[in-house]
């Protein structure tokens, strides 16, 4: 498996909307995530503070994705909140 790259550590996730945290769908990593994402934070500073592995990581932010329930924030969206 490849290292993540530099410009993937930095982005930077939201939530993409009411994300509810009894969702029958969401494991107890992803809800470790949802409760650490403020839109600010970086994957990797996010991933720091789980305290998870990066495998388990990984897997969560990659399902999260998939659902919809995050999605990438936009340089220009971090810097004007």
């Amino acid at each position: 498996m490849s290292k993540p790259s530099a410009s993937f550590k930095m982005r930077v996730f939201r939530c993409s909307g009411d994300v509810p945290k009894n969702d029958h769908r969401l494991d107890d990593d992803m809800v470790k995530i949802l409760n650490i994402l403020d839109g600010r934070k970086s994957i990797a500073s996010i991933a720091f503070a789980s305290g998870m592995t990066m495998s388990d990581f990984q897997r969560a932010i990659k399902n999260l994705i998939a659902l919809d329930l995050i999605e990438a924030a936009e340089p220009d969206e971090i810097l004007s909140e």
